[in-house]
């Protein structure tokens, strides 16, 4: 019964380690920066859907590291609004 009382204890003393460690992803740099890089994808859509911002002929997008992955959001987007004819052609670098 006394190794079941250590594992217990041992237990007891590591759950609010993990609890703490897993915590310390919440901010994280690469973490934060990839979620704005989904959110400024998503404004960048919308953006180019809109014809009085942007006219009628389609864009380039050149994209490198966060860049690329800007564009990438924004191409879900604008597959998920509909808008196939708005990017020509997508250049993603690294």
């Amino acid at each position: 019964t006394a190794a079941a009382a250590g594992s217990v204890a041992a237990m007891t003393i590591m759950w609010p380690v993990w609890i703490i460690s897993s915590m310390a992803n919440l901010d994280n740099a690469w973490l934060v920066v990839a979620e704005r890089a989904r959110q400024a994808g998503t404004c960048l859509a919308h953006v180019l859907a809109d014809k009085h911002a942007v006219g009628q002929r389609p864009v380039t997008l050149v994209g490198h590291s966060m860049g690329a992955r800007v564009i990438f959001y924004c191409l879900l987007e604008l597959f998920r609004m509909g808008e196939f004819h708005v990017v020509d052609d997508v250049v993603l670098l690294g």
